[in-house]
C-alpha cells in the first residue's frame, strides 16, 4: 500500500483541513467556560483587573467602543502576555487546551507529508470559510466545527463540493470527530443529505493515538485510488434515484386507476393458485416497478461505464472493504439479502386449544418459502405445494403431508461440495457471519394436523425467502427424486493424436499439417480432470520411433494419466491434451503456448505428443 504514489497517479496534491482546535481566536465564551466570572470581571470598569486590561488594550491602538468581543484581543501572544494575570492565565488554558485537541490534526499532517503533500500545500481553516477562488483536491473536515455542532458543517460540505464541480477532477473528503458515537449515530444520514458516495468521503474517528493510524493510512490510500471511479459512481446513484423516484410516480400514479374488478381479478388469481392475496399484489407491484425502472436508460448507461472501468481495474487491482467508523459494508449486505429474503412482518400466532382450529390455522397461514424455527434452534423451510395446504379438507388434515427441509447454520467459507445442498449468500440479520444451508436429503414429512400440534410447542417463523429462492431449493429436491434408481453413465469418447520431434515442429510452415507417428486412444470422465490411455499398439509406436525418448511417458499413458483438457505434462518433452483439435502446425504452437521451451537447443531432439478428442 504505497500512499505517496497512490496520492501522485490520483493528483492529490493539495489539502485543505478545517477544524476549530486549530484556532488562537478567543472569545468570551471561551473564556467563560475556563472561569465564570471572567465576563463580570469585563464588565465591571471598577475592578482593577478590567482597568489594567483597558489601558493595554488603548496603548495597543485599540478603541474600545468598536471592539465587539473583549476578549478578541488576547487571541493576539503579545497581548495576552501583558495581559492581568487573571485573564492570561484563562487565555493560556483555552490555547493549551486546543493544543492538546490539535494532537489528532498534527498526526495527519504528518501522514499527508509522508504522503508527498508539501507543507505549503496543506491549507488551515478554523471556521466553515474557504475562498471560492481557492481549489483543493482533499478536504478534512471536523464535524462538530462551530461550538461544538455539526449545524454548520454538512451545508459548508455541500457548498465546497458544489463550488469544485467544474474541477478537473473530484474533491475527495474526509470527515472526522473526536466524538465517535455521535457520528457513528449520524453515519448513515450523513452522505444523504450532501449526496455525496463513500469512493468520494470517508466518516473517521480523529486519530487520538498513532494505533489509529492505521486506519487513516488505508482511508487516504483508499480515497486516492477510488478517485478515479467518484464520477462513475454517483453518476450511477444519481440516475438511480432519479429512476425510482419517476418509477415510483408513475406507478403511484397508475394505482388510482385499479377498480374493485381489478382488484377482484387479482384476488382471484391469487386465490385460484392458492396463493396468498397479500404477497400476490407485493410481487405484482414489484414486478411493474422493476420494469419501470428498467425502463430508465440512465441507469444502464451509467453502469455500463462503471463496469468497463471496474474490468480493466480489477484485473491488477483489489478493491479491499472501505475504512472508516461505520459498517461500510451494511449496504451491500441490504442489497444482496434483498435477493433471497422477503419483508415484511411474519402471521402472529393465535392461541388455540382445540387441535382441529391449530391445524386450520397452519393450513392458513403457512407459506411456501417460509423459514421455521424449531425448539432446538434448528430451521426448517416449508416447499409443501400452497394447493396441497388449500385444498386439503379438514377430515383430511391427519392424512396430507407437508414437505420440511432441513436449515443448519454455516460459515460461507470452506463449504462441503455436494449436490444436496444449497448455501445461501446473506443471513436474515447482521448478527454473526453464518448463513443458512439446506440440506435437501433432510426432509419432514408430518402430516398437517401432527405438525400443527407439534408447531405450537415452541415453533416460530423466522422469515419467508423468496419465491424463486425457494423453487430452487424445491428444484434440488424434485431432481434427487427424479434421480432415485437410476444408474450412473460412464462417458467415454476416442482420441486421436501425433507424435514428433520438437525441431521438426519447429522446422514446419505454420500453415503445414501436423506430420509425425499416429497414436489413438480414449478419454474417460473421472471427475473434474479426465483420465486419458494411449492403446497398446501406440505405446508400442512411441517407443520404436522416438526409442529412449519417451519411455516413462508413453507407460504412464497407456495406464493411464489424469489431465485437464488444454493441460500439458513435461516430464519427458511435451505431453499435451488438446481442448480441441489443432489443424494445422500453428494451432499446435498456439497450444502448447510455451515458445521459449520449444526454442531451446537443448529441447529440439524431445518429442511433442499431442492428443485431441476424435
Amino acid at each position: 500500500m504505497d500512499i505517496q504514489k497512490s496520492f501522485t497517479e490520483s493528483k492529490i496534491l493539495k489539502v485543505a483541513i478545517v477544524d476549530d482546535d486549530l484556532s488562537d481566536l478567543i472569545t468570551m465564551d471561551d473564556l467563560n467556560t475556563i472561569d465564570n466570572d471572567i465576563a463580570s470581571l469585563l464588565g465591571d470598569p471598577s475592578d482593577p483587573d478590567c482597568e489594567s486590561y483597558h489601558e493595554l488594550l488603548a496603548s495597543e491602538g485599540y478603541d474600545l467602543d468598536k471592539i465587539e468581543d473583549l476578549a478578541q484581543p488576547l487571541s493576539n501572544k503579545s497581548i495576552r502576555e501583558k495581559a492581568p494575570e487573571r485573564l492570561k492565565n484563562a487565555a493560556n488554558k483555552i490555547i493549551e487546551f486546543r493544543y492538546d485537541n490539535a494532537k489528532p490534526i498534527r498526526r495527519v499532517k504528518q501522514l499527508l507529508l509522508e504522503a508527498g503533500i508539501l507543507e505549503d500545500n496543506i491549507h488551515y481553516y478554523f471556521s466553515p470559510e474557504i475562498p471560492n477562488e481557492e481549489f483543493y483536491d482533499l478536504l478534512v473536515i471536523d464535524y462538530f466545527l462551530v461550538k461544538n455542532s455539526s449545524k454548520h458543517t454538512l451545508p459548508f460540505i455541500k457548498k465546497i463540493l458544489s463550488t469544485h464541480e467544474k474541477a478537473p477532477k473530484p474533491l475527495q473528503v474526509i470527515l472526522m470527530s473526536t466524538y465517535e458515537a455521535e457520528l457513528k449515530a449520524e453515519f448513515r444520514n450523513i452522505r444523504p443529505e450532501i449526496r455525496t458516495s463513500s469512493s468520494r468521503m470517508r466518516i473517521m474517528s480523529k486519530p487520538m493515538s498513532d494505533d489509529d493510524l492505521v486506519y487513516w493510512r488505508s482511508a487516504l490510500f483508499q480515497l486516492s485510488s477510488d478517485r478515479q471511479f467518484v464520477d462513475a459512481v454517483e453518476k450511477f446513484v444519481t440516475e438511480t434515484i432519479s429512476g425510482f423516484q419517476h418509477a415510483a410516480q408513475e406507478q403511484a400514479k397508475r394505482l388510482w386507476e385499479l377498480d374493485l374488478q381489478a382488484m377482484d381479478i387479482l384476488h382471484e388469481a391469487a386465490t385460484s393458485d392458492n396463493d396468498d392475496f397479500c404477497r400476490y399484489v407485493e410481487e405484482c407491484l414489484s414486478r411493474q416497478l422493476l420494469t419501470a425502472l428498467e425502463e430508465c436508460s440512465g441507469i444502464r448507461k451509467s453502469l455500463g461505464v462503471l463496469g468497463e472501468s471496474l474490468i480493466k481495474h480489477r484485473a491488477n487491482n483489489v478493491i479491499a472493504p472501505v475504512t472508516e467508523i461505520g459498517d461500510s459494508r451494511a449496504a451491500i449486505r441490504t442489497l444482496m439479502r434483498s435477493m433471497e429474503w422477503r419483508g415484511g412482518n411474519t402471521p402472529s400466532m393465535t392461541e388455540f386449544k382445540d387441535p382441529k382450529d391449530r391445524a386450520k390455522w397452519i393450513q392458513k397461514n403457512l407459506r411456501f418459502g417460509m423459514v421455521l424455527k424449531s425448539p432446538d434452534d434448528k430451521r426448517w423451510l416449508n416447499l409443501t405445494q400452497a394447493c396441497d395446504l388449500a385444498q386439503t379438507k379438514e377430515d383430511n388434515l391427519n392424512s396430507v403431508s407437508l414437505l420440511l427441509i432441513s436449515g443448519s447454520y454455516a460459515r460461507p467459507v470452506g463449504r462441503e461440495n455436494g449436490q444436496s445442498l444449497v448455501y445461501l449468500n446473506t443471513s436474515l440479520s447482521d448478527a454473526g457471519s453464518e448463513v443458512l444451508c439446506w440440506d435437501v436429503r433432510n426432509v419432514q414429512t408430518p402430516s398437517i394436523f401432527d405438525f400443527a400440534q407439534t408447531f405450537y410447542n415452541g415453533w416460530s417463523i423466522t422469515g419467508e425467502l423468496r419465491l424463486d429462492q425457494a423453487q430452487s431449493i424445491a428444484a434440488l429436491y424434485s431432481s434427487r427424486t427424479l434421480r432415485v434408481g437410476l444408474q450412473k453413465r460412464l462417458s467415454s469418447w476416442c482420441l486421436d493424436g501425433k507424435a514428433l520431434f520438437i525441431n521438426k515442429l519447429n522446422n514446419s510452415a505454420p500453415g503445414d499439417k501436423i506430420e509425425g507417428t499416429t497414436i489413438s486412444g480414449h478419454a474417460m470422465n473421472r471427475g473434474k480432470p479426465d483420465e486419458v490411455h494411449i492403446d497398446k499398439d501406440s505405446m508400442i509406436k512411441l517407443q520404436r520411433d522416438f526409442s529412449n525418448s519417451i519411455n516413462k511417458i508413453s507407460l504412464k499413458l497407456y495406464m493411464g494419466m489424469q489431465l485437464k483438457p488444454g493441460s500439458k505434462n513435461q516430464e519427458e518433452g511435451i505431453l499435451i491434451y488438446c481442448a480441441e483439435k489443432p489443424e494445422n502446425i500453428e494451432s499446435l504452437r498456439r497450444a502448447i503456448n510455451d515458445n521459449d521451451f520449444l526454442n531451446r537447443n537443448v529441447n529440439q531432439n524431445k518429442v511433442v505428443i499431442a492428443l485431441w478428442h476424435k
